[in-house]
C-alpha cells in the first residue's frame, strides 16, 4: 500500500538526532538469514521512559525492562527479532538479563542502563552463543545510519521497515526525534507483535518524558488495532539524551514540553498508520473517528470496539457499506450511547443519520471504499470529546498465514 513506501525510505543522518548511535546485524535467529539484531546506543546517559504491554504473559525481557527503568535512565537497548523470549520461565529472565549484561560488557557501561526486548515466536529460547557473537559485531559496526538498520533488524513479518522524523526549535536550537516501529500482526496495544523505539536530543526531566511519552501512546498506539490481540513483547520506548544543547525542558506548561508531546503524537500517528497498513494480509486501513461524545475515554473506547470488530473488519475489505456491523460493535462497547442520535459516514457517503438509515447508492458506496484508506465518521450528539482508531481489514490471507505461522 502506499504510505508503506514512504516509512521505508531511510532516514537522513542529518535528520537523525544527535549523540545516537545505532547497528542491525545477523546473528542468525531467523531462518531466512535477514538481520536480526538491533542496537540503539546514545553517547551519554539519557533519560528514559516507556510504556509495555499489559498482557499478564509478559516476556521476561519486558520484566528486566521494566525493571532497569525505575531509575528514568538508559543509555542502550537491544532488541532481537525472530524468538520472542515469551513463555520461557525462569531461564528466559536469565537470558534477557545476559543480554544486558553482554551490551554493558562491550560498551563499558551498566547493566541497568541496558533495556532489552525480544520479537518473534513465544516459546522458544535464545541461542545465547549467536547472540553473544551479534552484539559484539553490532557494537563493532555501530554508526548514526546505523540507526535505520536497527529499526529494519527489529523486524518480523513487515513487509518494509517503519520510521520518521520530526525536527523543532527550541531556545533557538534545533531538536530532533527519530522514531522506528516494527509489528503487522498481535497488535491491539494496551499500554502496547508491535515494538516502537523513539529516540529524541531534547533534554527532558525523566518524569516530564514519562508523562510526554503517556499522553502521545494514548492518542496513537493505544488506538490502533490490527487484530485484537495484545502481545507479550509490546513496547513502546522513549529516550532523550539532552545532546542537542536545548533548554531543559522542566515544566509541563512550557512551549518546550507541549512542542515534545506535538512532535512525539505526529510521528506516532505515522507509525501507526504504516503498522495499520502493513497489518498482515491488509487490503485497506479504516480510520474511525468517534465525535460528540461525552468524554475522550468513552470515544476511545466506542472506535476500538468497532475497528477490533472482525465483522466490521471483513466489510471494510470486501468494501461492502454494511452499516450494522457498526452500530453492533457501538452497542457492545459498553457505553452509555443514544441510539436514536448516532449518524455515521463511510467513505464520505452519509448511512445513518441520528438513528435513521440514509438512502445512497450502494455500488457508488462501495467503490469509494476501495481505496487504500477508508474513513468512518460517528457522531454520537452527546458532548465534544472525540477519539481516532486505526483499524487494518480482515482478509483471507491473515487467516492463512497465522494458521501456518510456526509450521
Amino acid at each position: 500500500m502506499p504510505p508503506l513506501k514512504r516509512f521505508a525510505k531511510p532516514l537522513s543522518v542529518r535528520s537523525l538526532p544527535r549523540g545516537f548511535l545505532g547497528a542491525g546485524v545477523t546473528c542468525g535467529l531467523k531462518p531466512s538469514g535477514k538481520p536480526d539484531l538491533a542496537l540503539f546506543v546514545s553517547d551519554r546517559i539519557a533519560a528514559a521512559a516507556a510504556v509495555t504491554t499489559q498482557n499478564l504473559f509478559a516476556a521476561p525481557p519486558i520484566h528486566v525492562t521494566r525493571d532497569h527503568l525505575k531509575s528514568g535512565r538508559a543509555q542502550a537497548i537491544i532488541i532481537n527479532s525472530g524468538s520472542a523470549n515469551a513463555a520461557t520461565g525462569r531461564q528466559g529472565l536469565i537470558d534477557a538479563r545476559q543480554m544486558c549484561a553482554l551490551v554493558s560488557a562491550a560498551l563499558d557501561i551498566r547493566s541497568a542502563d541496558v533495556l532489552v526486548n525480544s520479537t518473534g515466536v513465544i516459546g522458544q529460547r535464545l541461542p545465547m552463543d549467536r547472540l553473544a557473537a551479534g552484539i559484539d559485531d553490532a557494537v563493532s559496526n555501530l554508526c548514526s545510519a546505523g540507526l535505520n538498520r536497527a529499526g529494519e533488524a527489529m523486524m518480523t513479518t513487515d513487509r518494509h521497515p517503519k520510521r520518521t522524523a520530526r525536527r523543532w526549535t527550541q531556545g533557538r536550537r534545533e531538536v530532533r526525534l527519530a522514531t522506528f516501529a516494527k509489528g503487522v500482526g498481535m497488535i491491539h496495544p494496551d499500554m502496547a507483535t508491535m515494538i516502537s523505539v523513539a529516540l529524541t536530543d531534547a533534554a527532558v526531566s525523566a518524569p516530564l518524558l514519562r508523562r510526554a511519552l503517556r499522553e502521545a501512546v494514548d492518542q496513537t498506539y493505544n488506538c490502533l488495532t490490527v487484530d485484537g490481540d495484545t502481545s507479550t513483547n509490546d513496547m513502546v520506548v522513549l529516550l532523550a539524551n539532552g545532546a542537542s544543547g536545548a533548554p531543559r525542558i522542566e515544566r509541563i506548561t512550557s512551549e518546550g514540553y507541549r512542542r515534545l508531546v506535538r512532535a512525539l503524537t505526529e510521528s506516532f500517528e505515522e507509525m501507526v498508520l504504516s503498522i495499520a497498513s502493513d497489518g498482515e494480509g491488509a487490503s485497506r486501513v479504516a480510520v474511525i473517528r468517534v465525535r460528540g461524545a461525552r468524554t475522550v475515554a468513552d470515544a476511545r473506547k466506542l472506535a476500538r470496539a468497532v475497528g477490533r470488530s472482525s465483522l466490521f473488519k471483513t466489510a471494510i475489505h470486501g468494501a461492502d457499506p454494511n452499516w450494522g456491523r457498526i452500530t453492533m460493535a457501538l452497542g457492545n462497547a459498553g457505553v452509555d450511547i443514544d441510539p436514536s442520535q448516532v449518524s455515521i459516514s463511510v467513505a464520505k457517503t452519509p448511512l445513518l443519520r441520528r438513528g435513521q438509515p440514509v438512502r445512497h447508492d450502494r455500488a457508488q458506496t462501495s467503490q469509494a471504499m476501495r481505496k487504500d484508506q477508508v474513513p468512518v465518521v460517528i457522531s454520537l450528539g452527546l458532548g465534544r470529546a472525540e477519539a481516532t482508531c486505526w483499524s487494518s481489514s480482515l482478509t483471507e490471507e491473515y487467516v492463512r498465514f497465522n494458521s501456518a505461522y510456526t509450521t
